[in-house]
């Protein structure tokens, strides 16, 4: 199967599409882009379904979001994530809405890879990787860069196609795998 961003063929790992390794700044604008889409009365908060997995008890509409913990929750819950008694500290929580989307690109894996005390400000087309701006003067002063907010616009039509080509591809893998198991009934 093609990958969907390079068109390079691949296969899918034996743990699943679980296995295949994430490409974090898609993924964040993906995230942005479900949670901005959603309706907030049709988000039910995680934290609460989680702890309610039996179906007894009560659960929340999401009206916040943690950008730390890629969740949804309801005002009760978003409490704990505020708290900086949480493991590595207070979460960044941010209300649900429009105007999260730009919020979410801009806060999540903000510092450099290689220079950790630099915030990443610029997206390098060329090598497809966030940079700061001191990897941009010495490793990519000859690339074609923007920044990251500007690339995120200029690759959100190709990522909904390929967000599209995807749920395509995993409808037919579905629909094999039903075929697949008719025939091995009918032996």
């Amino acid at each position: 199967m093609p990958y969907p961003l390079c068109r390079k063929v691949f296969k899918i790992p034996p743990e699943g599409l679980g296995g295949i390794q994430h490409h974090f700044f898609i993924q964040h604008l993906v995230d942005a882009r479900n949670v901005s889409t959603k309706s907030t009365d049709e988000l039910l908060c995680q934290a609460c379904l989680e702890e309610n997995e039996d179906g007894e008890g009560n659960v929340s509409a999401a009206t916040m979001y943690c950008v730390d913990c890629n969740e949804s929750l309801c005002e009760k819950c978003s409490r704990h994530h505020r708290r900086a008694t949480m493991k590595g500290g207070a979460h960044q929580v941010r209300p649900l809405g429009a105007e999260l989307e730009q919020e979410l690109i801009q806060l999540r894996g903000s510092s450099c890879e290689k220079h950790k005390d630099k915030q990443v400000e610029l997206y390098c087309h060329d090598c497809k990787e966030n940079i700061c701006l001191m990897c941009s003067a010495v490793k990519h002063r000859n690339h074609n860069s923007d920044e990251i907010t500007e690339a995120a616009e200029t690759l959100r039509p190709r990522i909904n196609e390929d967000d599209t080509e995807i749920l395509s591809s995993i409808s037919d893998v579905q629909k094999q795998l039903e075929k697949n198991k008719g025939r091995n009934s009918a032996i």
